[in-house]
């Protein structure tokens, strides 16, 4: 029985690894990433934390990053849905990442690059971030805070 939930939690730890290992590297680029901590205001506890990245990719480096690293983790997720240039993952835990990558956008051939990262926290409830739809809905809140 111990094997099997030490198995479980490795799985669990590995199944964003790729993506995990490229948001570190974009948290240490100064002015491209902004932090939102939500905290249940009677415990103190997190509820939810949402990291954005709101850049332009130069010569395409982290937006083929990125893109490989969704792909190499979306075996894992729990769910998944592509529709154009938007990429959407969520895992077991509650965690949630969506990509953008908008060519159209593109500036001096470098496309702009969205990131946005929901986790859910220890102090969340059950179901805070149990669907996309509700993920959906709290990310409109996040955006009327006025973050890239």
């Amino acid at each position: 029985m111990m094997t099997i939930a030490a198995l479980l939690i490795c799985n669990y730890a590995v199944a964003q690894s790729h993506i995990k290992a490229v948001v570190k590297e974009l948290e240490e680029i100064e002015g491209v990433g902004s932090k939102v901590v939500k905290r249940d205001p009677k415990t103190k506890k997190i509820t939810c934390i949402v990291l954005r990245f709101t850049f332009y990719s130069k010569g395409g480096k982290y937006a083929e990053k990125l893109k490989k690293a969704f792909h190499q983790d979306a075996e894992d997720a729990k769910m998944e849905a592509q529709y154009r240039d938007t990429h959407i993952l969520q895992f077991e835990g509650g965690s949630f990442y969506i990509l953008k990558i908008d060519k159209a956008k593109a500036k001096d051939g470098a496309p702009l690059v969205e990131l946005s990262v929901y986790a859910k926290g220890e102090g969340a409830e059950s179901d805070d971030f149990s669907s996309f739809e509700n993920i959906m809905k709290s990310s409109t809140k996040f955006d009327t805070l006025g973050l890239p």
